[in-house]
């Protein structure tokens, strides 16, 4: 592979590594090792044509080896109208990101089927932030996504459950305390949608 120098720095040249038309977010897992080697060269103050340490570069060719691997990728977005449906909405976060995505639990004649139906990846903020309240943000995005992927699709009377392994979490949007400004402004953005989407949901 071979990289090239631009010595003038255009928009394009800029945005280039995210014109990646994705808009159901199935590479989502994939794209993000380059976010956060993105990240770290930010973090590190490199000037713009200094060349990148050598665990960095290791790390980019080594996705570049693996992204191969997208060509055997299949999937099935057959949803049989005539069953039983539920979404199965899962959020998580860790130190480096955090996500969220959307399954589609089908039953027909005792055959169930789950389908990804999409998600969403965000790299952490440089802020350094606890777990807990990088999972509410999750949670928020979760909440966020669901509300779009119901107006997009006319839900109407689907069940909804949404996962989350965080109990800190839960007593958060299950209770209302002395939040934090940062947690209470996403608590109460979770809380909205959840009553804009007036159909059955649940946390677990």
């Amino acid at each position: 592979m071979q990289c090239a120098i631009y010595r003038s720095f255009t928009a394009f040249y800029q945005k280039s590594p995210f014109l990646l038309f994705d808009p159901i977010g199935f590479t989502a897992p994939v794209t993000l090792i380059p976010k956060l080697l993105l990240q770290i060269t930010w973090s590190i103050k490199l000037s713009w044509d200094e060349p990148l340490p050598n665990d960095i570069c290791s790390e980019y060719f080594k996705w570049v080896a693996n992204i191969e691997c997208l060509e055997q990728c299949r999937l099935s977005l057959y949803v049989p109208m005539n069953s039983s449906i539920a979404l199965h909405v899962f959020c998580d976060a860790n130190q480096f990101a955090y996500a969220c995505c959307i399954f589609m639990r089908t039953e027909i004649e005792d055959k169930v089927q789950t389908i990804l139906i999409t998600d969403k990846v965000r790299v952490a903020p440089t802020e350094i932030l606890t777990l807990p309240r990088l999972k509410l943000m999750a949670v928020v995005k979760a909440v966020r996504l669901y509300t779009f992927l119901k107006s997009a699709f006319e839900i109407h009377d689907f069940e909804c459950y949404f996962w989350t392994d965080s109990t800190v979490v839960l007593a958060w949007i299950t209770n209302e305390g002395l939040w934090s400004v940062l947690v209470k402004n996403r608590v109460r953005e979770t809380s909205y949608h959840f009553n804009k989407a007036m159909v059955p949901c649940a946390w677990k």
